[in-house]
């Protein structure tokens, strides 16, 4: 019976192995030197832009949150139906109103789209 061997027959070549290493240890310095000059250089930007954050300058590591998240909804959610169902100007030159939503379904209902709307 025939002798069968599933492994390579040859040996890994050092010539292979050592440029490699050397191509890689070049790449790692050009990208090391490459960034070394970029922080100098953002350092330097740094100067330009003296003016801290407002919450660094009052000592805040991070922003203020919420106390009550569930009133604020409620209170926009309350908001946003005073704005549905209640009639207002829209400007000081009574040019523009608002009627409640309820209201312009009605009119919408009964009279149909206006001429040249979209």
């Amino acid at each position: 019976m025939a002798e069968h061997r599933d492994y390579e027959r040859t040996d890994v070549s050092i010539r292979v192995a050592v440029w490699s290493a050397v191509i890689l240890s070049v790449m790692i310095l050009v990208v090391g030197g490459a960034l070394a000059l970029l922080r100098l250089q953002f350092e330097g930007a740094a100067d330009v832009f003296p003016q801290r954050p407002p919450l660094v300058r009052q000592g805040q590591i991070q922003p203020p949150l919420q106390e009550n998240p569930q009133m604020d909804l409620e209170e926009l959610r309350a908001h946003v139906r005073k704005i549905l169902t209640t009639a207002a100007w829209l400007d000081e030159d009574r040019t523009a109103a608002r009627i409640p939503i309820d209201d312009a379904m009605e009119m919408l209902a009964e009279q149909g789209w206006p001429e040249g709307a979209p």
